[in-house]
């Protein structure tokens, strides 16, 4: 690994029990999850001689936006830290991976974290609930641009190779696609729900949006439904709307609108399956239809091979085989979910998971019918 400020090699170094990655140059030091307050407690055994912090009523707090250092990277994992006031009011900035969650501390910063650390008991008991409360605000913001971040681009990403873009099918629809016009309309509803009645979504994706870690701890199932109606912006929903709005109509019409529903939240709990797979500690919440989507393209290649897809590409248009625009879609979700594996930011895993699903319960439906859909 390399270091984030300086780019030398970082080495391991133990103390105590604890196996940290320090760098020879500069000499700061990056803890993995939760090792930073085991190692500041056992320094702080070590330097009783330190003075404790100095409680301060109404003092500054550092605003992490006007600091000028710039931006650094994970060594772990690559992916942008973000700065942190440790504890919110001691103004100590260390640098935060949102991804894997470590924690880089520049050296002069270990000291000043080991006395604000050795003063924070004097607080009384209604200095740490407020400072418990600041902080789990923090980590509600933190959060809630991880998941903008995992999300926002997925309207962009959905249209992989980039260049390529659906434009429409030439598959008629029988009957009036209501639940997939009910879906699009629900998504849209609770988007504008979600401008108009907070300032932030923090509470709102930490609440409805799938946390991994949330589920393993054996909480919060039914963000396994409510996840799949969230979205992080407009981009974000128009592009799962297209999608949706493409291939939806159709598979509702082979599986009829009850059972189109329930396909529609299989696939979804399926995709979000798969990505607790991939993701089973993190914090960061996914949020979309794209897994449910994904489950609808997956049915959409069974049902209607040979239909064509009316696609954009570079500054033509071509009629493309719906096996061939499919199969070329859900290569790329294997693709760059092979490339970023864990530490992938846009849920390709969730999509893989909802495509599979959808080509199973479509191949059952086939069976089950013994009428294969006609184009």
């Amino acid at each position: 690994m390399k270091c984030p400020e300086c780019d030398s090699a970082l080495k391991q170094k133990t103390y105590h029990e604890i196996v940290v990655d320090a760098c020879p140059a500069c000499r700061g030091i990056w803890f993995d999850r939760s090792e930073l307050v085991e190692f500041i407690h056992l320094f702080l055994e070590d330097h009783q001689d330190l003075p404790n912090s100095t409680i301060q009523l109404g003092k500054t707090i550092t605003s992490i936006d006007r600091l000028d250092e710039p931006c650094r990277c994970c060594p772990r994992c690559g992916q942008p830290l973000k700065k942190v006031n440790y504890a919110y009011d001691s103004n100590i900035i260390v640098d935060k991976c949102l991804v894997c969650d470590g924690i880089w501390v520049d050296r002069p910063e270990v000291k000043q974290l080991a006395v604000y650390t050795k003063g924070n008991p004097k607080l009384d008991k209604l200095g740490v609930s407020v400072a418990e409360h600041v902080t789990e605000q923090q980590d509600l913001r933190d959060m809630t641009e991880a998941a903008q971040v995992l999300a926002g681009s997925v309207g962009v990403w959905l249209f992989l190779p980039k260049i390529i873009l659906p434009l429409k099918d030439d598959t008629r629809r029988r009957t009036v696609p209501g639940i997939t016009l009910a879906i699009m309309l629900t998504n849209l509803a609770v988007l504008l729900w979600m401008y108009y009645s907070w300032a932030d979504f923090s509470a709102v994706f930490s609440t409805y949006g799938f946390v991994p870690k949330r589920i393993m701890a054996g909480e919060g199932f039914f963000t396994f439904f409510s996840a799949m109606f969230l979205h992080a912006g407009v981009l974000h929903l128009a592009g799962n709307s297209l999608f949706l709005w493409i291939f939806g109509d159709n598979v509702e019409d082979a599986f009829g609108h009850v059972l189109f529903t329930g396909f529609y939240l299989a696939c979804g709990v399926c995709a979000s399956l798969a990505f607790l797979l991939l993701h089973a500690d993190s914090n960061i919440p996914g949020l979309g239809a794209s897994g449910a989507i994904g489950g609808v393209m997956g049915a959409y290649f069974v049902l209607y091979p040979q239909a064509r897809v009316k696609t954009f590409v570079i500054c033509t248009v071509l009629k493309i085989p719906a096996y061939a625009y499919l199969g070329l879609w859900f290569l790329c979700q294997l693709l760059y979910a092979g490339v970023y594996g864990a530490q992938e930011r846009i849920g390709f895993s969730a999509h893989i998971g909802g495509f599979a699903a959808g080509i199973v319960l479509a191949l059952l439906h086939k069976a089950v019918c013994r009428r294969p859909a006609k184009a």
